[in-house]
């Protein structure tokens, strides 16, 4: 059309919320009736787009539609009944002030025509169109959302930045505060922690019949794929850890509110290069009063850096480490108090089913993750003047339980390494799966602490 031009960005918006593209220009036109010259003028500002809609209507209607109602009138558009394409699309917002009064219906088929500034625009259905056209539903609509130039651009900046860091909620303050107030030490240096409870919430109702029939249907499903052994053993190896024990003849006729049975099944990891099948318990499981374990509890806020900062100062040094903490959760020691919060069924070595309960942090109870780290973060800052850079590694480049940093210079780099797996050590914990981009620092690692390669 050869309008003149100004530049403008906007985004167009179809049905679906697809992208029906970007417009990088408008341009000012006058809609007035090439009818009558006292006509009022609506002024448009438009958006310039390649293509606005495929050609309307679909196919040109057949002779035998009848038009006859619309002969008198003066048409926007005198060849509406051909296929063409569409030059300008007006929008919601100038519709009411080219409308006029008058609408003309067929009395033959479902055509109609609406009066307005330009002329009597026809709309409507009819039956008799051609095969081709019977095949398609053509729907047309756009939204375009005006944005500047500069807010354009802040957005992507903003969508670049890292995420701020957020102030916590009450009930992250809560569970912040009752970390601090009962986490403890054991003899042997292993840290003792206590589950945060919410103050308000239904009790927690009969949860072992549940727990029982889920054992007995995991069973039967690892049996049948070959990988009950395996479960069992991985199971029975929590109480030859400690990790576990059978619980207390004299607290089985605790009441069901006092006790949660945990239900619990296995995951296969062919990937994994140390632990192929995993144990999960489900702390979310609901009792028969409709409360489960995690209902109950805070699952306190999080308290480990973004990964992208991680990934980000990772790519800084010249020799890179990597590594993670072996059963992390489980070298975190649970409180006496709630160890009847995490009960679960299995069998004795003579197959009768026993009531176990964990002695450490459980794997799909809400709180654990929270509880694990900041045991570590604790840890950091108990040993902070005896351990300055590896307190500082724990509190930038763990990522749960996985580390991810390193070094400019090979001393650097172990020093780093001996010094974490020092201070880790005294809480107990382990540093495995090593691995590194120096020979010289992999060669002093010991061997069964190394990443194996497959």
């Amino acid at each position: 059309m050869k309008l003149k031009t100004t530049p403008f960005l906007t985004e167009v918006t179809g049905i679906g919320a697809t992208h029906a593209g970007t417009c990088k220009n408008e341009t000012e036109i006058l809609v007035y009736s090439p009818y009558e010259h006292d006509s009022p003028t609506v002024h448009v500002c438009a958006a310039v787009i390649t293509s606005i809609v495929g050609d309307t209507p679909l196919t040109s209607l057949l002779k035998e539609v009848d038009t006859s109602f619309a002969k008198s009138l003066n048409l926007s558009d005198p060849h509406f009944n051909k296929s063409g394409g569409i030059d300008i699309l007006l929008g919601q917002d100038v519709l009411r002030a080219i409308l006029k009064d008058g609408v003309v219906r067929s009395n033959k088929n479902e055509l109609y025509a609406i009066n307005t500034i330009c002329g009597w625009v026809i709309g409507g259905t009819c039956d008799s169109i051609t095969e081709a056209a019977s095949a398609h539903i053509s729907c047309h609509a756009t939204t375009n959302s005006t944005v500047e130039t500069n807010e354009l651009l802040k957005s992507f900046w903003e969508a670049e930045e890292p995420p701020k860091a957020s102030t916590l909620t009450e009930e992250e303050e809560q569970a912040l505060t009752f970390f601090h107030t009962t986490c403890s030490r054991l003899q042997d240096g292993r840290y003792e922690v206590r589950v945060p409870k919410r103050t308000s919430v239904p009790d927690l109702g009969d949860s072992r019949k549940q727990a029982l029939q889920r054992y007995t249907a995991n069973k039967f499903s690892l049996q049948r794929k070959g990988n009950w052994s395996a479960f069992s053993t991985a199971v029975k190896e929590y109480s030859e850890l400690g990790h576990a024990e059978l619980v207390p003849a004299v607290n089985l006729s605790k009441p069901p509110v006092e006790v949660y049975y945990m239900p619990m099944h296995g995951v296969i990891k062919d990937s994994s290069t140390t632990t192929k099948l995993r144990v999960v318990f489900d702390a979310s499981a609901a009792t028969s009063t409709g409360v489960s374990l995690n209902d109950t509890l805070l699952p306190g806020p999080t308290n480990y850096p973004h990964l992208t900062h991680i990934l980000t100062r990772f790519r800084l040094p010249k020799v890179g480490l990597s590594a993670d903490v072996s059963k992390m959760f489980r070298e975190v020691a649970l409180h006496r108090d709630d160890r009847d919060l995490h009960r679960f069924l299995m069998e004795d070595d003579s197959g009768v089913i026993r009531d176990w309960r964990m002695t450490r942090l459980t794997f799909g109870v809400t709180c654990s993750p929270f509880l694990a780290v900041q045991v570590l973060r604790q840890l950091a800052e108990d040993y902070v003047d005896e351990f300055p850079e590896a307190a500082k590694a724990i509190l930038s480049s763990f990522y749960v339980d996985d580390f991810l940093s390193g070094a400019d210079t090979l001393e650097e780099a172990t020093h780093l390494q001996q010094s974490l797996t020092e201070l880790l050590s005294k809480a107990q914990m382990t540093l495995r799966k090593w691995r590194t981009n120096s020979n010289e620092l992999r060669s002093l690692i010991p061997s069964h602490l190394l990443e194996t390669e497959e």
